[in-house]
């Protein structure tokens, strides 16, 4: 079959075209070719005598007929284009005449960034007159004023048109494709020609278009609202370095941050990135009008329109990023939530932490803001790399917070007892009263949790008596959490590891099951493995926790294999697990399925267990580091390391492929393994560049070489 190219112009059309796929685009000499098939290249036959028909004494071709075979067309977006180029004017006016209005707005953008807004004045004229015949029943009544006050004998002012009408006609793809392509030509020859379309105006509509609810689309919007918008701001900022009039970076309106917000809160939940990406941009964005929000306050008597505007978008913005802190929070996502605060962190000044009728902190929400305060520095708190984040939240709390929010309280006194920081918890204990909340009891359980907690990290033991005996006799019952918090505090101080023992033996499965898994860790941390204790444990969760509380089953079956890897080493580790990920295991038993036997009782070659896919890549990176570390000690031992080599080679890639499974991508898989076996990039904040030549760097520059040769 004979192949026709045509040269289609140097970008590519601006959608995909409503018909099958072509039989092939090719880039040759950095021109776009259309390749014709048989049929389209007889469409395009077909096409050529209809437009000579229109002006001979033919019987002219019916439109009908026309847009069928341009549909057909693999360059139909750009067949205005080709035409000119081909000094075929006559068939291109022919063309304009009988396309659709779409069609003729996409060919002439087309036409006009494929060449650079440069455009004979004869080209240009042709064009606009065909589209002021659609203006009239296309614009709305302000762009036609805005219109009849342009040259249009500039073609950028023809584009102005063609965007215009556009917007109005709902073609976002064709709207974003101009500005994008202008930005990129104002960039190579200066922002000043190009001002009539690249303004605040035009942009706003297409954002504001952009910003409708789609439910379907809403991503892929907001995604494309930022685009073009940081596009405008690289055209502006370079503008302004050379220019002495200044043009101000693109602003959001409130409405449409609100706009911005909503669709974003309407997408999927678990959609991270685009979540991320709608508060880094419009932190930004708030962040450079700070000095509207560095006297926050309810009252809006005293404020101008344009500060109380700012106000409420910051408060919405705020509260996105609220629930986007506590969806982190219960994912057990501190990498999320530090990167968070970090962006809103300047918004919140003395004046917005001390307000207590603001929108996102007041008596009808419970303080909310308060409340999210305090999962805030319960999840930095428990993770080292975060915990001296907690002193900087601290510092900008006023005192009484702590009265308002009993959550807050217990958060802050619960950190106080991890770092053993005793002032600050004498100083909250000094701040609280008796009719602080008005409460019969004085505390709520969480409080109580949290001040025995600390009593117990200072020695206190006649004070946690008395804490323990209130809440006795007020009738105060602990939830699992709380429960597990005391036993933890107990377990700190070796010489209450009796005590906290009958604490669990005290209460029913219900409340100490997280409590269970702390005794585990102890005894493994200790060295006393007490396998009586282990059978009371076991045997009480499988009467009383029920199977789908994943919080506890895989905590205790990761207990079980940090037991194995410390008795039998990572290999056993790396059998159990692949008996229990294995699709093609034969039946185990029932025993297995019905009885359930508890695996410390059991012979490690016989235990199979139910691995869930949030438990899997700790197993895995447990694995790795400790096969790491092996070939690390004979290295520096200065043994015969070549055994411990290939079995880190051979333990690497099976981690990496088990990560593949498990639905990470490449990029995540190299991050996770090197923050697992070197400390220095797990530091928050330290960027200090790793040695080029380090056991580190060399495995994760070649490990997907040596996959590659594996597979061979």
């Amino acid at each position: 079959m004979r192949q026709w190219a045509f040269i289609a112009g140097r970008y590519k059309p601006h959608a995909s075209p409503q018909v099958p796929a072509m039989t092939g685009i090719g880039l040759r000499r950095n021109l776009w070719t259309a390749v014709y098939s048989l049929e389209q290249k007889k469409a395009y036959e077909s096409l050529l005598e209809q437009l000579d028909s229109l002006n001979s004494d033919q019987t002219p071709a019916t439109r009908t007929s026309i847009h069928r075979n341009i549909d057909k067309l693999p360059n139909k977006y750009d067949l205005l284009g080709y035409l000119m180029r081909n000094d075929n004017k006559s068939r291109a006016q022919h063309l304009l005449s009988t396309m659709t209005r779409n069609l003729v707005l996409i060919n002439a953008a087309n036409l006009y960034i494929a060449r650079s807004y440069d455009l004979l004045a004869s080209e240009n004229d042709m064009i606009f007159e065909h589209i002021k015949r659609m203006i009239p029943r296309t614009l709305d009544p302000r762009s036609k004023k805005l219109l009849r006050r342009l040259d249009t004998n500039r073609p950028i002012n023809v584009m102005v048109a063609i965007y215009r009408m556009a917007i109005c006609l709902d073609l976002h793809v064709l709207a974003g494709q101009i500005i994008r392509e202008t930005v990129r030509q104002s960039l190579q020859t200066g922002m000043g020609s190009f001002l009539e379309l690249l303004n605040y105006h035009n942009i706003s509509l297409y954002i504001d278009l952009m910003c409708v609810k789609h439910p379907q689309t809403d991503v892929q919007d907001l995604k494309q609202v930022f685009r073009i918008v940081s596009l405008y701001d690289m055209a502006v900022t370079k503008h302004n370095s050379r220019e002495i009039k200044q043009i101000p970076l693109y602003p959001f309106t409130s409405s449409q941050i609100t706009a911005i917000l909503e669709k974003a809160s309407s997408s999927k939940s678990t959609d991270t990135e685009l979540c991320g990406l709608v508060i880094r941009e419009l932190g930004s964005k708030l962040a450079g009008n700070g000095e509207l929000f560095s006297h926050y306050s309810s009252n809006t008597d005293n404020k101008t329109m344009t500060e109380i505007g700012y106000q409420n978008s910051v408060d919405e913005f705020l509260s996105f990023c609220y629930k986007f802190i506590e969806d982190r929070v219960s994912r057990k996502d501190p990498a999320a939530v530090y990167r968070t605060w970090r962006i809103i962190e300047p918004f919140h000044n003395v004046f917005y932490n001390s307000a207590l009728d603001s929108m996102n902190n007041n008596p009808q929400n419970g303080y909310y803001y308060y409340h999210v305060m305090s999962k805030i520095v319960s999840c930095f708190s428990k993770n080292k790399r975060y915990r001296h984040m907690v002193d900087k939240l601290v510092m900008n709390l006023p005192i009484e917070a702590i009265k308002v929010s009993p959550e807050l309280m217990a958060s802050l006194i619960y950190h106080s007892a991890r770092t053993g920081n005793f002032n600050l918890g004498n100083i909250l204990m000094d701040q609280y009263t008796d009719d602080t909340l008005g409460l019969p009891t004085r505390f709520s359980p969480n409080q109580l949790s949290a001040l025995l907690a600390l009593s117990l990290k200072e020695g206190k033991y006649d004070r946690a008596q008395e804490i323990l005996k209130f809440a006795k006799d007020n009738l105060v019952r602990f939830d699992a959490i709380e429960f597990n918090e005391l036993v933890r505090a107990a377990l700190n101080d070796k010489s209450n590891a009796s005590a906290a023992w009958s604490m669990i033996l005290a209460a029913n499965a219900k409340t100490a099951r997280y409590a269970y898994n702390s005794y585990v860790t102890h005894m493994m941390d200790t060295n006393k493995m007490d396998f009586d204790k282990l059978k009371y444990m076991y045997d009480h969760a499988i009467a009383g926790v029920s199977e789908k509380d994943a919080n506890f089953w895989d905590y205790w079956t990761l207990n079980y294999f940090k037991y194995i890897h410390r008795k039998y080493g990572y290999r056993t580790g790396m059998a159990i697990y692949m008996r229990s990920v294995s699709e093609d295991r034969i039946f185990d038993g029932l025993d297995h399925y019905k009885y359930k036997p508890n695996p410390y009782l059991s012979r490690h070659t016989k235990v199979t267990l139910r691995l869930s896919d949030a438990t899997r890549p700790f197993v895995l990176r447990d694995i790795f580091q400790l096969a790491v570390s092996e070939y690390k000690r004979a290295v520096k031992a200065k043994e015969d390391y070549t055994v411990k080599k290939e079995a880190v080679k051979s333990v690497s890639l099976w981690c990496y492929q088990e990560y593949k499974q498990l639905g990470f991508r490449e990029s995540d898989v190299a991050t996770d393994l090197i923050r697992t076996i070197n400390k220095k990039s797990r530091r928050v904040g330290d960027h200090r560049q790793q040695i080029g030549d380090s056991f580190e760097e060399r495995f994760l520059t070649n490990l997907l070489e040596y996959e590659k040769q594996h597979s061979k």
